[in-house]
């Protein structure tokens, strides 16, 4: 079975408490969406199966965020995303039923997938004065 996200989205809010002048530790979380394609290749017998989907869950994660000059500030940062466990339907190409040496099932087959993920960030922000300035 194969699995590639091809992209994942958030929605979060966060909140923090200030340790030092210049960094902020925060916890945040909200909702995650990614989509999903799934296949199934099997090189002893003729059959690809396919299926793809938009799944939605949510995310929880932290860090830490450091301001080292007025307007700029690196963060890193950990997320747990989980989009659920759900039935999908991989379609082979092989008619409304399958017959291998072996076994038979039917066209789609329906399996089972949990789909979590986890990440580390690490970037870079800048500021524009007018935000710094706390206008």
């Amino acid at each position: 079975m194969g699995i590639k996200t091809r992209w994942v989205d958030t929605l979060t809010g966060r909140i923090g408490y200030t340790v030092w002048p210049q960094t902020l530790l925060y916890f945040q979380g909200g909702g995650a969406w990614a989509r999903i394609d799934y296949s199934d290749v099997d090189p002893s017998v003729p059959y690809v199966g396919q299926a793809n989907a938009t799944r939605s869950g949510w995310t929880v994660g932290g860090g830490f965020e450091y301001a080292f000059l007025p307007n700029w500030s690196g963060f890193v940062e950990y997320d747990y995303i989980d989009l659920g466990s759900r039935n999908e339907q991989l379609t082979y190409g092989c008619g409304s039923i399958c017959v291998f040496p072996n076994y038979i099932f039917p066209n789609p087959y329906t399996f089972r997938v949990s789909h979590n993920i986890s990440e580390i960030l690490f970037g870079i922000n800048y500021r524009f004065g007018w935000l710094a300035a706390g206008h």
